[in-house]
């Protein structure tokens, strides 16, 4: 099974557990290891913040699931986290709930070449994304983004 297709499949695992507690999965990543690792990032579904506790709990539920579904024939570390300051933007609605914030994206523009901009979340409509910057608007379809992060914004 190659690494998208297994993450894909933790994912279909995981989301459903998240859901029963009133959370859902915001990025989850498998690196291959000795030992592997599992990364889980959660987030509660009323953005009201993870707690430790939260994790704590996350992690043994998910630990004893995936042992169960056996996906991960190797040994692996599991972490479950918040997304943190610089949390992933990964679905549409991530970008709806933080416009106005700075973002980093990673995105393959008109030819395919990838590209990084730093901009402001300044629009969402159907599947384009539109990010402010200095030289003006940029809009990306969805589907092209890579990677997206919020960028933290230190107070002076």
């Amino acid at each position: 099974m190659d690494e998208k297709d297994l993450n894909t499949k933790l994912s279909l695992v995981i989301q459903p557990l998240l859901e029963q507690h009133g959370m859902e999965l915001v990025k989850l990543h498998y690196y291959k290891g000795p030992p592997g690792l599992l990364r889980i990032f959660i987030d509660k579904s009323d953005y009201s913040g993870v707690t430790l506790d939260d994790c704590a709990l996350i992690s043994r539920e998910a630990g004893i699931l995936l042992d169960v579904e056996d996906l991960i024939s190797a040994r692996y570390r599991l972490e479950v986290s918040s997304p943190g300051l610089d949390r992933p933007l990964t679905r549409l609605k991530d970008f709806s709930r933080f416009m106005g914030k700075n973002a980093r994206v990673r995105y393959r523009d008109e030819s395919g070449a990838p590209r990084t901009v730093r901009g402001l979340i300044s629009a969402v409509e159907g599947e384009m994304v539109t990010f402010g910057l200095p030289e003006g608007p940029l809009p990306v379809h969805f589907d092209e983004i890579v990677s997206a992060s919020l960028e933290f914004e230190w107070i002076k």
